[in-house]
Order: C-alpha cells, then structure tokens, then sequence
C-alpha cells in the first residue's frame, strides 16, 4: 500500500482500491477535481472499469447526508446537471429502496422554473414511460397526478394528426372500471370536447361486446341519470337512439314496484316543448313494412289503444272527446271569411260536396251547422283541417245555432228548421214539416229577435 498525506487530516492510498482519498479529521472535503480550463470539453473526474462492477460508487454510513451529490453553480448553464446514458443493453439510470420501511419516494424530481419537473423521451419505438406496481396485493395507484394549482393534474395529448390512436388507453383485466372519475367539489366528474368544427365523430363512443349497457347513467338524488343538451346555436338532436340491428332503440321503465314505499308515481316517459315546433311529438314510420302500428298502448300485454299506418285508430274502451258533437270537414261555396260559428248550412246545388249558407225557410238541403268545437271531426284525405277552404260541418250531436224569431219563441224541445234569413234557424210549425226538413231540436228557450242557442242536431 502506498500511503500519502496532503495536511488537513487528508490521506491517499493506493492498494488494493487504485485510489483512496479520506478525510477523517474536520469538515473539509475528501478530494476535489477541477477542470480550470473553460475551453475543455473533457470531464472533471471519470470513472473506468472493465469490471462488472460499478464505475463511479457513491457511498453514505451518515444519517444525514447524501451519497452524490450533482451542482451546475452558473445560472448561464443550459447543460444537465446529471447525464447517464449507455449503450449496452441495460439500464441507462436505476433509482431503488431497498428499506421496507423506507416511505419515501424512490425517484423525486423538482424545479421553481416553468419546464417539467419530470420528463421523458423515447427517440425508438418503445413507450415513452412505464409505471409498474409488481406486487399483486399491493392496491396503490401506479400513476398519481396532484397539482396544487389551477391546471390539470394529468394531460395526455397526441401531437400527430394521421395518428388514430386515443391519447390516453386505460385497461383492465379486473372487474373495475377502466376509467374512473371523482370529483368531490361542485364541477363535472368527467368532460369530453371535440374543437374541430368540421369533425362528425361523437365526442364519446362506448362499446359493449357483452350483454350489458354500453352507457350508464345513475343519480341518487333529483338530477338526471342521463342528459342530453343542445347547444342554443344548434340544430342537431339533443338525444337520439339509433339501432342497427333487431333490438329496440329507445326503452324507458319504472321499475319501482308497486310494493315498496313510497310509490313511484311518475310517467315512465314525458314529452315537452317550449318552441314553435307544429308538434311535440313525431312519429314516423319510413320502413318497407305495411300493416304496421305507428302507436301501440298496452296494459299487462294487452292492447288498449292501437293507431294503424292507415290512420285508423282502434280503442279498447270509451272515447271521451273534448267537444259534445261529431263533425265532417266541408268546403264552402265562398270564402270561409263569410261564414261563421253556428250558421245553418245547407247542400250547395251549384259545386259537388260544398255548403252554403241556408237562406230559405224549410230547405230540405238542411245539411248542419258550422260547428264551434267538435269532438270528432270526419274529412276525407288527411286528418288535417285546411282552416282556408273548409269548414267542421256539425251533423250528429250538441252545437250552438244561430236562431231567430220567425216561428215564434223557442222552448225546450221544440223542432228547428231553417228559416229566411241566411244561416238561421226558427221553430217549425209540425204540420208544414217535410222529409228532409228538420235540422234538431231546441235545448233552450229563446225568446228574442235573434241569437244563439244550444240545439241538439239531428238531420232528417
């Protein structure tokens, strides 16, 4: 062993390690190297082997200090303060905690700069990171992302547009979710946009290749399960339900029975519209079928309300409308302009199924009256009044009439028929009635000049 003292409790020795520097006597540093010259590439201190052991080996018996220790003194320096790179086919860095009890991180980066405490690059085709918990029983998160500020905690983007991969792929081999989001203040536990005007793609796409719901959708309080919103400049479909295959396209249940309490006693589905839309709801049939149901109610599988593709409508039980008589849509000879509610209208004998007015007294043209609201209103061709050129012609049921004093006054019971003055109706004198004649009878009195009352039509 070749021994040499430099002063200062220092010391070098040489065998067996090649060389030794200690410092065991004050606070001074064991060795330094230093490279005076500013135009020197070189390094400072290089550690050879040829060995398989380490070339540079840092160790600490302290409980304090660290065992390397890495500086760039000048602010004007852009290089690393640590570089490792091989070019074998191992590791180029290890960071390891051999301590069971040892709680710290194993690799811990930081800066008070704004570039990346942490960053890596992949130059070949392998991944840029890899996070691994091996232990199978340990239910730690593998990646952790926590930012005391205002921007995301975790982002992933793809900066190559012919690339259709997703920009972040979550997978599991378990029964949890792949993806799970929290959010434990007052924002959106998950957020999905696309900013390209031009893109037709869905911001989400779920696929289920099992027998389970591809979305869904549950709250434990008043809000929405699932909610679909358009966008004030939008003219798109807040929801729809598309199906390629045999199944359903939309389903709505209630499935709170009857035997639990409270009771659900909510619709299943509710229609609404604030717009100007002509229709709340649409039903279209486009398919090649025929004999097809546009509605269909059931209770219990059973049919009780059933509407054709035809336009007939068939129900099980009573039909109550709204208006107390049945009326068939008529043209006018005129404009409609010149008719009103309660005329006594007559076959016009000058154009095919039209009404005029009635303007003689006992007219076996007698047709009805122009309804005010009928219950049932009958026309030929589509279901649609064309309020410009027809009128709900009332014939069977109870309608306000125009009436007038000709026959004398009216009392209950009384039979009308039409009268002189154009559109109508007086008491008949019985002996003077023919077939064809009468319009109704009367189900008020009325004694005035003229006026409206309430008669119940019957045509004969």
């Amino acid at each position: 062993m070749l021994l040499s003292t430099l002063g200062f409790g220092q010391s070098i020795s040489i065998n067996p390690d090649s060389l030794q520097v200690k410092n065991a006597t004050n606070a001074h540093i064991a060795g330094v190297f230093t490279n005076l010259n500013a135009s020197n590439p070189d390094a400072a201190l290089k550690g050879i082997t040829y060995g398989t052991g380490i070339a540079v080996d840092g160790l600490h018996y302290g409980t304090h200090g660290k065992a390397a220790g890495f500086w760039i003194n000048n602010p004007a320096n852009t290089s690393e303060s640590i570089n490792a790179s091989t070019k074998g086919a191992g590791r180029a860095a290890f960071f390891g905690i051999y301590n069971v009890g040892n709680s710290a991180n194993a690799t811990e980066t930081e800066t008070n700069g704004t570039g990346h405490a942490f960053q890596a690059y992949n130059r070949g085709n392998g991944p840029g990171g890899n996070f691994t918990i091996t232990k199978s029983t340990n239910n730690n998160i593998a990646l952790y992302g926590y930012t005391n500020g205002t921007g995301n905690a975790v982002a992933a983007y793809v900066n190559n547009s012919a690339s259709a991969a997703p920009a972040s792929w979550n997978g599991t081999s378990g029964s949890g979710p792949a993806v799970f989001g929290i959010n434990s203040g007052t924002g959106r536990a998950a957020y999905f946009q696309i900013s390209n005007a031009a893109s037709n793609e869905a911001a989400v796409l779920a696929t289920n290749a099992g027998a389970g719901a591809a979305i869904t959708g549950v709250t434990s309080v008043s809000g929405q399960g699932i909610f679909g919103f358009g966008d004030p400049t939008s003219t798109g479909i807040g929801v729809q339900g598309y199906h390629t295959g045999t199944g359903i396209a939309g389903y709505f249940q209630i499935a709170r029975s009857t035997g639990l309490s409270p009771h659900n006693i909510q619709p299943a589905l509710v229609v609404e519209s604030n717009g100007y839309g002509a229709n709340t709801m649409l039903v279209n049939y486009t398919g090649p079928a025929s004999n097809v149901n546009l509605g269909l109610w059931q209770k219990a599988g059973v049919n009780k309300i059933r509407f054709s593709d035809t336009g007939n409508g068939y129900f099980a039980g009573t039909v109550n409308p709204g208006g107390a008589d049945l009326a068939e849509a008529f043209e006018t000879e005129r404009s409609v302009v010149n008719y009103e509610m309660g005329d006594v209208m007559v076959i016009s004998l000058n154009e095919d199924r039209k009404v005029e007015k009635s303007n003689k007294a006992y007219s076996s043209l007698v047709a009805g009256v122009f309804a005010t609201k009928p219950g049932v209103l009958l026309r030929e061709g589509s279901g649609q009044l064309e309020i410009d050129k027809e009128i709900p012609l009332g014939v069977v049921g109870v309608i306000p009439t125009k009436v007038c004093s000709q026959g004398g006054k009216i009392k209950r019971g009384d039979i009308l028929v039409s009268s002189s003055k154009p559109g109508y109706a007086m008491k008949a004198k019985v002996r003077k009635i023919k077939p064809g004649q009468v319009l109704g009878k009367a189900l008020e009195n009325f004694d005035g000049k003229e006026g409206m009352i309430k008669v119940l039509i019957g045509v004969k």
